[in-house]
């Protein structure tokens, strides 16, 4: 199915329209109507019919900026194979800099950045899924056990996105899969 020129419009200014109003009041505080009228959309269902739900415009605000992220990622692990040395640094800089990179992205990048932090330190099983798929817990945790072969590190790492997330006791899907991926690769486990 071809979408026309106007439908990639709309769907451009939906995306928008849900990154300033996730970033600015939490991804809960906005409701569709209000990410629509932000759009300038006068068709109610508009949203729906681009993204299905809410979990659909979280997905496609995240597929925005994920092969941005995913890119500078893989060249930093790349580049940490290649040196052929244990160095936590390196796996830090893996997971922080692709991020950090979105500081400077005018195109929504910070609100993508609040939306993120928001989404990977919830500890909501509903985005669980969504959240998996977005940032590929399960291809990070992978490349870093993978480029280590150390469990430690990936705990380090899950340690580390629990720090820079919330003040709570709990952490996020990201933070949560990667500690129970290190328990999984421990000895004795």
């Amino acid at each position: 199915m071809k979408t026309s020129v106007a439908g990639q419009d709309t769907r451009a200014r939906l995306i928008t329209a849900a990154e300033q109003l996730f970033a600015e009041r939490g991804v809960d505080a906005v409701s569709l109507n209000e990410i629509n009228r932000a759009a300038g959309q006068r068709n109610a269902s508009s949203l729906q019919y681009h993204f299905g739900d809410r979990a659909g415009l979280l997905k496609a605000v995240m597929d925005k900026h994920g092969p941005d992220v995913d890119a500078r990622r893989d060249v930093l692990l790349q580049q940490y194979r290649d040196a052929g040395q244990a160095d936590l640094r390196a796996l830090a800089a893996a997971l922080v800099l692709p991020l950090a990179a979105k500081l400077s992205d005018p195109d929504g990048g910070r609100e993508y950045l609040r939306t993120y932090a928001e989404l990977v330190n919830r500890p909501d099983p509903q985005f669980d899924v969504l959240m998996n798929e977005v940032i590929g817990t399960g291809i990070l945790t992978g490349a870093l056990f993978s480029a280590t072969g150390n469990a430690g590190n990936v705990n380090i790492a899950a340690n580390t996105l629990s720090i820079t997330g919330n003040s709570g006791s709990e952490r996020g899907p990201m933070a949560a899969a990667m500690a129970a991926m290190s328990r999984s690769m421990s000895p004795g486990s």
